[in-house]
């Protein structure tokens, strides 16, 4: 595609991929901030709080577009998360915690996946982001 516009020719093609990019970065950042607000709200409170209190999110430009990484930052999350003993052994919810040793002859504690709800939220609305983007992209 191109313009013409006083006897010049302009493509709009990096114009295009300048709109995709911050595009990306806007998803990467809405879907992160969401996943915390979500996790924060959802996670058990406790005394302190401090569980919710400790979502975070950090979105970052990159080449060609932008990633992030959103956290829960209390040492306990994911026993929280996934749960704890044979009662988190027996959980379905998927990742798991590869940290989390389980002991099979301790009850422990069920999971409460606060977080990995979140996550799968934010996926949902990820994907719906980008089926938008894509429906207002020029086709070739």
């Amino acid at each position: 595609m191109a313009t013409y516009a006083g006897g010049a020719v302009r493509s709009v093609i990096p114009d295009v991929i300048e709109e995709i990019e911050q595009a990306a970065y806007d998803f990467v950042e809405f879907t992160l901030a969401g996943i915390e607000g979500n996790a924060a709200a959802a996670a058990p409170i406790g005394p302190t709080g401090v569980l919710a209190g400790s979502q975070t999110h950090e979105s970052r430009r990159v080449s060609g577009g932008a990633e992030g990484e959103a956290r829960s930052g209390a040492a306990y999350s994911a026993y929280v998360n996934y749960g704890t003993g044979a009662a988190g052994a027996g959980s379905d919810i998927p990742g798991g915690a590869e940290e989390i040793q389980y002991t099979a002859g301790w009850a422990g504690m069920a999971a409460r996946p606060f977080f990995s709800q979140a996550v799968e939220d934010g996926r949902v609305e990820w994907d719906a982001a980008w089926r938008g983007l894509e429906r207002r992209l020029p086709r070739l």
